[in-house]
């Protein structure tokens, strides 16, 4: 049980049945021992009875061993029989593992017999599998997951192992396949490639002796330095195999299976290419692998898409608001029911762990709730006016065909809170996504498609090159009436310079330098799970993040204790695809080396690193960790820039006006936070500070429920709340006179 420290005890696979081949020795026996120890009960399918029979012996009870030639039908056949008569008739998982290989050698020199006996193992072994267990998953009609260990190999083949690597590739093309076919009836399909284990087969695999030199030589390209253990594979298969997987399927390298995944735009109701026919290629943040290619469009296009829209704005404005409702209520469903989804491919282009990007989806998706409800509630009024027997009416419009321009940091929520105002009144839009994540605006553009939005009400341009001139297009562009922007400052005054050639209405959500202020007095406990929260949500990469937080000096010593301790518990970095990961990566390498910077320059003038504050050398390129500096001073560059990471600056202050005072000195004004049981003084902080939003005692200012906007450089309207829908209306008065006799004078 040695090998197995790494193996977590838990309940991930509790009352799960499991069949695991190969698994009297090596990875597959971690694999089953790994699956007892969560609480699955586990089938060990081998030819090595006696190896298998002391597997066995690590969990009595939770482990069998059935002799089995995966090669032969018929061994399959009892195998399965015998899995369902001992663990109550049922199978949850097939771990495909068992597999050979041939000699390290030319490509010509391996006989017919080893080739035959690599591929009877290795590929036909898992197609006995998929044949007899599938048919029980499907039997059973409540899903199910088959992981096939395959092989690095698989992805790098390299000349000695040729015929072994391309049976492993063909495991890893079935897992794909599979994954697509089985996906609907909730089947999930993975693929664990391993490198060369320490399962003692290093000369067959590497084609060298087994000497310390040589592996030195082999470990100095990989880059954590050491081979895989039967942990390792184990602790991916139980991922896998449990709950948490519960919409991956494919692994990494299929997020195109994904039903909503589209590689193209969205221009009148037709899934299309560039005209140019160029596109740019996408990344998943954490591991840099290419995700997939979107089109590269140009002005052309856009001006397509603008067309688009106004032809539909003619009749679109006209419909009956309780309609509207209703598609809006439809759409909203159908992303409760993907949410899953939706948040796997957020969780790949933006590096947002999994359960953060769940949280995204169910906020997103909380805008169309809410404005389906305020489609029906957009009332105008009427009164008498000032010349006797005139009376008029104001009623609310639609203001036309809106340009929509959204961040990466939000991919979801930022294009439902727009647009979900927008139909609500009548709108149709033109939206530019994020060239760093452009697959969650597709995905969101499915579902409104399937909720029976008309064609050209909602479109979508991507580009990554051409920006400056497809938002230059839309910010002029005579159809577009009102433009919705979330970014930086000084994107946003680019584009209302723009905009104001054709005095377009707008609303910009900018950039933010959030004050968190602890009085003496605050609760801090409240203060921590706000602090938490806002600091660290989406890796700190958010416009409301508390920015400079400022402690009374009475408490200053106990919060940067109780604030590193929490933290260190809380904030968890690790795989994106774990339940337990709180702390994902940057949009970046360039913003991690913008926050590697201030930070630097923050020690440089006196400020004390308590927690992080430095990179591990062989992390990922985009990841930085939670950081804590202490007694930081307004001449640092942190204090006077919207840090976007997740780096907590922290300032000593005295008295109430002196923290006000320092809180409004900056240019931007979005958001604020204050923590005091003193409610008088609440209120005079909350009001006095210069922001747009105020959290007092919370860490939560936005909601679908009220308006969200920021005063000074960090812009004007607002979006969510009562007021959303009327950035997307025209006033309109209408007067009508001789009406009556003249009122009767006093």
């Amino acid at each position: 049980m040695a090998a197995m420290a790494r193996i977590a005890v838990g309940n991930r696979l509790a009352g799960k049945v499991a069949i695991v081949t190969g698994a009297s020795s090596g990875y597959g026996a971690g694999i089953a021992r790994a699956f007892a120890a969560q609480g699955a009960k586990v089938m060990i399918a081998d030819l090595n009875e006696d190896a298998g029979k002391k597997v066995i012996q690590d969990y009595p009870g939770s482990l069998q061993f059935h002799r089995t030639d995966v090669s032969k039908d018929d061994n399959w056949k009892s195998l399965v029989e015998a899995t369902k008569a001992s663990f109550g008739g049922r199978i949850d998982c097939l771990v495909n593992n068992a597999g050979t290989t041939h000699a390290n050698q030319p490509s010509l020199s391996v006989t017919e017999a080893d080739f035959d006996k690599c591929f009877n193992v290795n590929v036909k072994g898992v197609y006995f599998g998929v044949k007899h267990v599938l048919p029980v998953l499907l039997e059973q009609n409540s899903g199910g997951s088959i992981v096939n260990v395959a092989s690095v190999g698989a992805t790098r083949p390299r000349p000695g192992l040729v015929w072994y690597n391309s049976s492993k590739g063909a495991v890893t093309n079935v897992t794909k396949g599979l994954a697509a076919e089985f996906g609907p009836q909730k089947i999930r399909v993975n693929s664990v490639c391993p490198l060369l284990g320490a399962t003692g087969l290093f000369e067959q695999f590497s084609g060298v002796p087994n000497t310390p030199e040589n592996q030195k030589k082999f470990l100095s390209n990989v880059p954590l330095g050491r081979l895989a253990e039967a942990g390792d594979v184990a602790n991916a298969c139980v991922f896998f195999a449990s709950d948490e997987s519960e919409f991956i399927t494919g692994a990494r390298t299929t997020l195109e299976k994904l039903p909503l995944f589209t590689e193209k735009a969205y221009i009148n109701g037709k899934w299309t290419e560039a005209t140019s026919r160029k596109s740019f290629d996408v990344f998943d943040k954490y591991s840099h692998e290419k995700i997939g290619s979107c089109p590269e469009m140009d002005e052309e296009d856009v001006v397509s898409a603008i067309s688009s829209a106004q032809r539909a704005f003619k009749s679109f404005q006209h419909t009956h608001p309780k309609a509207r409702a209703k598609l809006l209520r439809k759409w909203y469903n159908l992303m409760m029911q993907y949410r899953n989804e939706l948040a796997t491919i957020l969780m790949y282009e933006n590096g947002r762990p999994l359960s953060g990007a769940l949280q995204e989806i169910d906020y997103a998706a909380a805008f169309l709730d809410w404005f389906a409800g305020e489609a029906e509630r957009s009332y105008g009024y009427s009164a008498q006016g000032s010349i006797p027997g005139n009376r008029f009416v104001t009623v609310a419009q639609p203001v036309g065909v809106v340009g929509i321009l959204t961040p990466w940091n939000f991919p979801s929520a930022m294009i439902t809170r727009k647009i979900a105002g927008a139909i609500a009144a009548g709108c149709s839009v033109v939206i530019k996504p994020a060239a760093e994540t452009p697959y969650s605006a597709l995905a969101l553009a499915k579902l409104a498609e399937q909720a029976g939005l008309p064609e050209g009400v909602m479109n979508i341009v991507t580009t990554n090159k051409n920006v400056s001139s497809v938002g230059k297009v839309m910010t002029t562009h005579d159809d577009v009436k009102k433009i919705s922007f979330t970014g930086s400052t000084g994107v946003g005054k680019l584009l209302m310079q723009q905009a104001s050639s054709t005095l377009k209405k707008c609303s910009f959500e900018l950039g933010g330098n959030a004050p968190y202020i602890v009085f003496d007095d605050a609760d801090l406990s409240l203060v921590m799970q706000g602090l938490l929260a806002g600091k660290f949500r989406g890796s700190g990469q958010t416009c409301v993040s508390p920015n400079r937080i400022y402690v009374q000096a009475g408490i200053y010593d106990k919060f940067i204790d109780t604030f590193k301790k929490e933290t260190q518990a809380q904030i968890r970095p690790g795989p994106l695809e774990n339940a337990d990961t709180t702390l994902g990566c940057l949009i970046t390498p360039k913003a991690v080396s913008k926050l590697t910077n201030l930070v630097a320059d923050a020690q440089s003038k006196g400020a004390k690193v308590v927690l992080g504050g430095e990179r591990a050398p062989d992390a990922a390129e985009t990841f930085y960790p939670a950081t804590i500096l202490k007694d930081m001073t307004s001449n640092m560059e942190a204090s006077n820039t919207e840090l976007f990471g997740p780096v907590a600056t922290i300032y000593r202050f005295e008295a109430e006006a002196e923290v006000i005072e320092a809180a409004n000195r900056s240019p931007v004004g979005l958001a604020g936070y204050v923590y005091t049981q003193d409610v008088a003084r609440a209120w005079r902080t909350a009001e006095a500070l210069e922001v747009g939003m105020t959290g007092i005692n919370t860490g939560i200012v936005s909601d679908p429920y009220a308006p969200f906007g920021g005063i000074k450089q960090s812009g004007f309207g607002r979006e969510g709340g009562r007021h959303g829908i009327e950035e997307f209306q025209i006033q309109k008065t209408i007067t009508m006179g001789g009406l009556g006799m003249p009122l009767t004078p006093l």
